[in-house]
């Protein structure tokens, strides 16, 4: 599941931030886990993918 969610992250990170790409569940799910800890989301993030990945909720669209 781990492999899936970074590849997700590769994808969103190589697409245009406006682009909306949707999860699947179990990706979200660790995404969220993920988020539980800003500090390391966001240094994983400028580590595996030189930006910070901005996560937005569907029902912000």
């Amino acid at each position: 599941m781990i492999i899936r969610y970074y590849r997700f992250m590769q994808l969103k990170a190589s697409h245009p931030i406006n682009l909306l790409l949707v999860p699947t569940l179990d990706i979200e799910i660790v995404w969220q886990t993920h988020l539980l800890r800003p500090e390391i989301y966001q240094a994983d993030c400028i580590r595996l993918f030189r930006r910070i990945i901005n996560h937005k909720l569907l029902a912000n669209y």
